[in-house]
C-alpha cells in the first residue's frame, strides 16, 4: 500500500494514505533520500524519506530542536529548511523519534531511490521480512524482530554516528520508519542483548523503558534482574554482547591505549633531566 506523507505548516504529523505513489517533481535534485543533513545545533543526521509534493523530508526526532536550522550543502552550494520534530517525542523513552525538515523555497527534493516510494505498513511485517538501514552510507540488512507500538526493531549492529534518522526499508515491501538507534537490556552478570529500533513518521502511543525492558526479555532473554538502556547511532550499547569487537564496545580502543602509552612516555622523558640533577646532588652520579 502506498502513502503520502503530510505535515502541518509549523509541526510534523503523520503519513496520511494515498492510492498513488508520490510523483517527483522535474529539474535539478537538490535533497537526495539518504544524504547527509547538518543540524545547527546537533550536527550530522540522515535524510530518511522525501515527500516532493509537500517539499518535506523525514529523519530522527532527536537530530534538532523545534525551529533548528537544517542545511545540506551540494556540489559547493548550500540549501537549508527548518526541521520540526514530533510533537510527541521526548514524551517517553523512545517512542515518536522522528521529525520532517520543510524545506525553503525553490528547494528541490528528488525520488525516493534508497526505498523506493511505496511506504509498508509496519503491522505487514513478519519474521520472514529483513529490515535494512544506511549506515555509513551503505545498505545493511537483518531479520525483523517485532514491532512494539510505532517502533520496529530488527539484529543488526549498532550504526554509526550521523546514520540517525536514516531510512529503513523492508526489500520489495518499501519505506517502513526512520532509524533511531538501539536497545539493550543487561544483567549482573554482563550478559546483554541488543536491538536497533526506528520509528514510523506518525504519532503513536509512547514507548517506556519498561515496554522495551519486556519486549527484548522476551525476544532475546538474558535471565535475571535487568537493566534496560537506549542509545543513538554512533554511540554503542554501554554493555557489550558477546561476540563483539574491541572496536565496537570497548570505552578503550587499540589507539585510545597507545595515546595513553604515548603520553606516559611524554610525562618521563620530560622529568629525565630532573631525575638526573637530583642524582648528582646526592652523589648517586
Amino acid at each position: 500500500m502506498l502513502r503520502r506523507i503530510c505535515v502541518s505548516t509549523t509541526t510534523a504529523t503523520a503519513l496520511i494514505l494515498t492510492p498513488t505513489a508520490i510523483a517527483t517533481p522535474a529539474g535539478p535534485v537538490r535533497v537526495e533520500q539518504g544524504a547527509k543533513v547538518y543540524f545547527a545545533d546537533r550536527g550530522y543526521c540522515t535524510i530518511g524519506f522525501n515527500d516532493p509534493v509537500q517539499r518535506i523530508s523525514y529523519t530522527a526526532g532527536h537530530c534538532g530542536g523545534d525551529g533548528t536550522r537544517a542545511t545540506i550543502t551540494v556540489d559547493g552550494s548550500s540549501v537549508s529548511g527548518t526541521f520540526y520534530p514530533s510533537s510527541e517525542f521526548g514524551a517517553s523513552a523512545t517512542g515518536n523519534d522522528w521529525g520532517a525538515i520543510r524545506w525553503d523555497d525553490g528547494v528541490q527534493l528528488g525520488a525516493n531511490t534508497v526505498t523506493g516510494e511505496a511506504v509498508a505498513d509496519i503491522a505487514s511485517l513478519t519474521p520472514e521480512d529483513d529490515l535494512c538501514v544506511l549506515t555509513g552510507g551503505k545498505p545493511l540488512c537483518a531479520p525483523f524482530a517485532g514491532r512494539l507500538k510505532n517502533n520496529i526493531y530488527w539484529q543488526a549492529p549498532v550504526g554509526v554516528r550521523g546514520d540517525s534518522g536514516g531510512p529503513v526499508w523492508a526489500p520489495d515491501k518499501g519505506f517502513v520508519a526512520v532509524y533511531s538507534g538501539a536497545s539493550t537490556i543487561y544483567n549482573d552478570s554482563g550478559d546483554t542483548a541488543t536491538l536497533n529500533r526506528a520509528s514510523k513518521p506518525i504519532n503513536g502511543p509512547g514507548v517506556t523503558e519498561q515496554d522495551e525492558l519486556n519486549f527484548i526479555s522476551a525476544i532475546k532473554p538474558i535471565g535475571g534482574a535487568v537493566t534496560h538502556e537506549a542509545v543513538q547511532p554512533g554511540e554503542g550499547p554501554a554493555r557489550v554482547e558477546e561476540g563483539a569487537t574491541e572496536a565496537e564496545g570497548s570505552s578503550l580502543s587499540t589507539p585510545g591505549v597507545m595515546a595513553v602509552v604515548l603520553v606516559v612516555v611524554a610525562v618521563i622523558a620530560g622529568l629525565v633531566p630532573f631525575a638526573a640533577q637530583y642524582a648528582r646532588s646526592v652523589g648517586w652520579l
